[in-house]
This record gives C-alpha cells, sequence and structure tokens, in this order.
C-alpha cells in the first residue's frame, strides 16, 4: 500500500550547537495532531475500526480517518468476498486522494460455532420467555419463527438440557430446554437482538464449556479459502 507522508520540521528540546532543525515523516492526521497539541502530545493508541455496512461507504471511511482511525478491520465472517474487496479498495482510494495512512486488518473465521444468516434478515429481536429452535438442519424459504441454523454438525449431540447459551458473549441468554434430533429447543431468558453470524458459547453450572470447540478444526475450511483472495489483494 502506498503510503502519502509528508515531512514536518520538528525543533528539538535540546538543540545542537547548529540550531539544525529535524525532519520526520507522518501521515495527515498526526501532521494534524503536531499543529495543534505540540509533538509530546501526539497519542501512541491506535484505533482499530470494524467496517461493517453503516461504515463502509467512502465519506463514512474518510470520517472515521478524520477522527483518528489508524486501521480498517474488515470481519471475513460477514460478507461476501465482493464487499471485502469493495471496502479494501475504497480505504486504499482514501490513502491515497486524502493524504492518510490507514492499515487493512483482514480478520479471518476462526474455529468457532456461529449462527446462520438468519434468512436474510439484518437482526432478530428475542424476546424473555420465546423459544427460540438451533438445528443445523437446511430450511426452506420461508424458514419456520424463531428457528436459526447452527455452523457445527455435532451441535445438538455436545449440548445438554439445562445448559446456557450465550449468543455474541452474552448479549442474548437462552437455556436449553429440550433435544429432538437435530433440533435444540431454548428459551430466552435475557433478551437482545440476533445478528447474523453471532458466535455461541455454552455455560454448565456456572462454567464456560470450553471442550465444546475441541472437534472443531483449528484451521477451518472457509479460512483455507480465504487465502488466494487475501494473497491477490496483499502480496
Amino acid at each position: 500500500m502506498q503510503r502519502h507522508l509528508k515531512v514536518v520540521a520538528v525543533q528539538s528540546h535540546a538543540p545542537s550547537e547548529s540550531g539544525a532543525v529535524a525532519g520526520i515523516e507522518v501521515d495527515a492526521v498526526t501532521e494534524a495532531e503536531l499543529k495543534e497539541n505540540g509533538f509530546r502530545s501526539t497519542r501512541r493508541t491506535k484505533l482499530i475500526c470494524t467496517i461493517g455496512p453503516a461504515t463502509c461507504g467512502f465519506e463514512q471511511l474518510e470520517a472515521l480517518a478524520v477522527g483518528g482511525m489508524n486501521v480498517a478491520r474488515i470481519n471475513m465472517c460477514h460478507g461476501t468476498r465482493e464487499w471485502h474487496q469493495m471496502v479494501i479498495e475504497r480505504v486504499r482510494r482514501l490513502n491515497e486522494e486524502k493524504g492518510f495512512a490507514v492499515a487493512i486488518m483482514m480478520d479471518t473465521e476462526g474455529s468457532e460455532i456461529h449462527m446462520g444468516d438468519l434468512g436474510g434478515a439484518a437482526s432478530v429481536k428475542a424476546e424473555d420467555g420465546e423459544i427460540w429452535t438451533f438445528s443445523v438442519r437446511p430450511f426452506g424459504t420461508p424458514r419456520p419463527e424463531r428457528t436459526i441454523n447452527v455452523n457445527y454438525d455435532g451441535f445438538a449431540e455436545d449440548v445438554k438440557v439445562g445448559d446456557d447459551l450465550l449468543v455474541d458473549g452474552g448479549m442474548v441468554r437462552f437455556e436449553v430446554i429440550e433435544k429432538i434430533g437435530p433440533d435444540v429447543k431454548c428459551r430466552c431468558t435475557d433478551p437482545g437482538l440476533l445478528l447474523p453470524r453471532a458466535n455461541l458459547t455454552f455455560w454448565r453450572d456456572g462454567s464456560l464449556v470450553r471442550e465444546r470447540n475441541a472437534m472443531l478444526p483449528t484451521i477451518s475450511s472457509k479460512v483455507v479459502t480465504c487465502f488466494p483472495f487475501l494473497l491477490f489483494e496483499f502480496c
């Protein structure tokens, strides 16, 4: 990635006998900070912003960069390759045209248990006391109400009645109340918004069930399919 940098003159606090002024290369954000706050006040913390549908436009990306974004993170669990490529191109264009030096972070999908795509909905509200079905079965269109696909084939075999099912680390909580073949019926005990591809974790007797992911491969097949795309874009 080409970085557009500007040379800024900085006077040392202990100038040499010749009175020489040092020159350093900085990007547009750092230059603005230097002008406003001085050299010693420039921040060392880097800001990583996850880019989604609401922030992927060129104007939105520019606003994030002006606000201090150092790294644009793209979560490859979501979106298509075409969308990923579009965001990459816009960040590169932002750097080229506006003088920023925003890096790009590609976060590949790990070996986790995830929900499906919610039938195309952007989000679905789970209310307290509602009964939801989590299943590895494929569903037609329209799918049954309050039914969610799970990406782990051993889901129904591993989970036990009484387990707590947490969505996105606790944004929504369910209790497993029944297992019927590949279907796991759960009651919502802590309501909230369900988002597509959210990760699932399980708790039993107040402890995280860590072995739930033990049978999943360290590098999933989906990660392997990302490699050609990443090599083409960044190598």
